[in-house]
């Protein structure tokens, strides 16, 4: 594992592995674990793990259901998709401002892919709520790339989550394919650029943001082509 420019921390470049044999509790075995104001607490009348009342575990229920529904995208009605949309962005509201960026990076990465299948060419018509849902995201994780690189070397690349660049990688992703049509954003390379080079500073902290740069690079390279070629 090439750890160059990044000798001088004693952090994983990746997230540990989990073991196959690994078994994921049942939302029950949190029931006596009490209360605890800054991390949440359980309601022993809830049934599943939407219930959990801690902010990463509503985010990581969001991805889940997003991810669930996509698998079929067919049965994904617009009002199932508008009524889930809904509960990201208000759980992502409530916490901006606060020390809770795995909870904002992993909403924005659902409602990204959840508000894609209404852009997507194959659906036939254009959703504008999902438009103005990705426009919203993708300029508020631009904003925290273009703050982040005026801060220039000193702020820590260990400081941001490893959801942080899977993020920044959708955000680019949806300009590099959308950003002169559907989301009609003029500025779409200037972006792409700056959550490219982004991805690359968080490279230091995540190998996958490394990857993701990459990635962003040959579909960048490969859409520019279509200017020449």
């Amino acid at each position: 594992m090439s750890t160059a420019g990044y000798q001088d921390h004693a952090y994983p470049l990746h997230t540990s592995a989990i073991p196959q044999d690994l078994t994921v509790p049942f939302p029950e075995s949190f029931r006596h674990a009490g209360t605890n104001e800054a991390l949440g607490s359980w309601d022993v009348t809830m049934g599943d793990v939407s219930g959990a009342m801690w902010p990463e575990a509503h985010s990581a229920y969001y991805l889940s259901s997003v991810l669930q529904r996509l698998t079929d995208p067919a049965s994904l009605s617009n009002a199932d998709r508008d009524h889930l949309s809904h509960m990201i962005m208000n759980h992502t509201i409530s916490m901006l401002g606060s020390d809770r960026a795995s909870v904002v990076g992993t909403n924005f990465i659902a409602l990204m892919r959840l508000s894609q299948h209404g852009i997507l060419p194959n659906t036939g018509l254009v959703d504008t709520r999902s438009v103005d849902t990705i426009r919203s995201v993708i300029e508020s994780i631009f904003t925290s790339a273009l703050n982040i690189e005026q801060c220039g070397p000193k702020f820590c690349a260990s400081l941001v989550a490893p959801c942080a660049p899977i993020a920044a990688y959708h955000a680019a992703n949806m300009l590099v394919s959308h950003g002169e049509n559907w989301l009609q954003d003029k500025d779409w390379l200037r972006k792409v650029e700056c959550l490219k080079r982004y991805m690359i500073f968080l490279g230091q902290r995540w190998k996958i943001a490394e990857f993701h740069a990459s990635l962003i690079g040959i579909a960048l390279r490969s859409r520019l082509s279509g200017y020449t070629g």
